[in-house]
């Protein structure tokens, strides 16, 4: 996989490496919203731009798995930082956790399959977003193209 993108698997290791301490940061601004008891729309604000960070680089790189669990993560602070519930927020922030631990961890193995806790956690992490109202609106290529056009 890697071979296509970086003329040696070093300069991968060297990816994988700033891709962790990316996830390092968003598993510490996790536990900062946790703490808080989801009250900290700021935390949140961080934390969408962290998970931005890591779905932009998983996405560039091929890391599926990653990337989609950062998308979703993304999604769902996105829509806390809006919550006016306070149980809904502290969901948000549970599912979040859930999610940075399990990004963190797959980082280090970058090359496993989708595993059965992993669709779970997908399956999760989609139910607590529809359950915010779903993600927002995406434009298609075909979209950008017209608007450019």
């Amino acid at each position: 996989m890697f071979k296509n993108l970086f003329s040696d698997e070093s300069k991968f290791k060297e990816f994988l490496k700033e891709l962790e301490e990316i996830a390092s940061v968003a598993e510490a601004e996790v536990t900062h919203i946790k703490d808080n008891k989801g009250d900290s729309k700021e935390s949140f604000e961080k934390f969408t731009k962290i998970t931005y960070k890591i779905k932009s680089a998983s996405v560039q790189f091929e890391l599926k798995n990653i990337a989609k669990l950062a998308s979703l993560a993304e999604e769902i602070s996105i829509k806390a930082q809006t919550e006016t519930s306070r149980s809904k927020r502290r969901k948000c922030a549970d599912a979040l956790w859930d999610a940075a631990t399990t990004i963190k961890y797959l980082v280090h193995r970058h090359s496993d399959t989708t595993t059965e806790e992993q669709d779970i956690l997908i399956n999760r992490l989609e139910f607590v977003l529809n359950s915010l109202g779903g993600e927002r609106p995406k434009i298609t290529e075909d979209e950008i193209e017209k608007l450019f056009s």
